[in-house]
């Protein structure tokens, strides 16, 4: 992922960077900014999807449940992807706050909230990965199990 600031920089015309185009480079930084904290809002809309679908995957009772202890321990792996997607929250949380604070600062703090800024996302950006690998290998677990698993109760019953 590119560093926002180097974006920035790159995108003012030579002449207003060597001529003090410093208000310029200020407006294009808080639109980048914009732009990125718009985007971590749809990552955590998506790490609240994910959420709320795993939790009715659990508390759900239309699918066939394991009855062995070893076959129900895959479901072990929600809690890690649990846990990345609060730290994925967390950093967009995070994220809104350092935009907010990007424009109350003065344009000279602007690039060190702005790489702030580009640190948090790209963090947010791997919680959410990470969540989503947990996820996945459960979700290949469950199948492996739904497919090759010999028949179990179901909804619960033992």
């Amino acid at each position: 992922m590119p560093d926002i600031v180097n974006v920035v920089d790159d995108t003012a015309p030579r002449s207003q960077q060597d001529s003090g185009g410093g208000a310029l480079r200020m407006t294009e930084t808080v639109s980048v900014l914009k732009e990125i904290a718009e985007s971590s809002s749809h990552l955590s809309a998506w790490a609240l999807a994910v959420a709320g679908g795993t939790v009715g995957a659990i508390v759900s009772t239309s699918y066939r449940r394991p009855i062995t202890l070893p076959s129900r321990l895959p479901y072990l792996l929600f809690v890690p992807g649990w846990m990345c997607l609060a730290a994925s929250l967390y950093m967009g949380n995070r994220l809104a706050g350092e935009y907010l604070a990007s424009l109350l600062v003065k344009p000279e703090s602007s690039a060190v909230i702005a790489s702030q800024i580009n640190d948090t996302y790209a963090n947010q950006w791997s919680w959410l990965l990470w969540s989503l690998a947990f996820f996945g290998c459960w979700l290949l677990v469950f199948l492996l199990f739904w497919v090759f698993g010999k028949e179990t109760a179901k909804g619960g019953e033992s």
